[in-house]
């Protein structure tokens, strides 16, 4: 897409170094009702600045059936400066929303919306070339996530709501399903995530150590003050059975997690112990 505008299709990629859509345009676009898969990533954006729109749209990571390749992400973004991704269905990629960076104008309106969007089985194992997947012991896996904000910083309006995603133990690998690392809102428009659905994150055998879980908050060592994960504010959630942890602040300064719900039980439904 190299010009602003609505698209509807069925896109289609079997190259795994090719989106099925890529954007590389500033001039605002919306994706709808389109239906989308790919053996690498779904939706890209390739130029910063981009004002991207994507509803009610299917997307689904296929297999690449190339030994060693993880699942494509949905979509990934880098510094847009709006984007705003509602009521899609998202099905065994390794990533749902991710965005690296940001490059609006900081008003409230130039911000980032995640809502309403359903996601099944992130996966973050890597093929075994004949349409399987390799063993994810160690560390042969690739980092899966729902929603990633990655040094998106003092960003006032952000809203990452109504969401709900479901792994199941053996079809699933997902780290943090909700990661907010270097990230933040402002004092008048804290970082929202809210209201959100979050079940299951699983080592991939349950003897195996586990790092993931439900809803996180991160930053990288000797991050300064501006950059640590800030202005969060964690509530009404429901987190049912993640390993290590529920909601996690691991850094950062001002967040708030209220009138949340986390339920763990560690036994997976068959009664089997998760060790993690």
């Amino acid at each position: 897409i190299t010009e602003g505008g609505t698209y509807t299709g069925n896109w289609q990629s079997t190259d795994g170094g090719t989106p099925a859509v890529r954007v590389s345009t500033t001039q605002p676009v919306v994706i709808e009702n389109a239906h989308i898969r790919s053996v690498g990533d779904l939706i890209k954006t390739s130029v910063s600045g981009t004002n991207v729109t994507v509803r009610n749209s299917v997307g689904v990571a296929l297999n690449s059936g190339t030994k060693g390749q993880p699942n494509g992400v949905f979509l990934e973004a880098d510094s847009p400066a709006r984007l705003d991704v509602e009521n899609n269905y998202v099905e065994n990629a390794r990533g749902g929303v991710i965005v690296h960076g940001y490059s609006g104008n900081r008003d409230g309106v130039q911000t980032i919306v995640i809502r309403a969007n359903r996601a099944r089985n992130l996966n973050g194992m890597l093929s075994d070339g004949r349409g399987g997947y390799l063993p994810a012991e160690g560390g042969n896996r690739s980092l899966a996530r729902f929603i990633e904000l990655d040094s998106v910083q003092s960003v006032p309006g952000i809203d990452v709501g109504w969401n709900e995603v479901i792994n199941y133990p053996g079809r699933s690998l997902v780290e943090d399903n909700i990661e907010v690392y270097r990230s933040s809102g402002t004092v008048n428009g804290p970082l929202e995530i809210h209201d959100s659905y979050i079940q299951g994150a699983y080592p991939y055998r349950p003897q195996d150590a586990y790092t993931g879980g439900g809803i996180k908050t991160d930053a990288k060592a000797g991050d300064s003050v501006q950059e640590a994960p800030a202005f969060n504010n964690v509530h009404n959630n429901q987190v049912v059975g993640t390993v290590n942890y529920g909601i996690k602040f691991a850094a950062g300064h001002d967040n708030i997690a209220a009138n949340n719900r986390v339920i763990a039980s560690g036994l997976l439904v068959d009664g089997t112990k998760i060790a993690a």
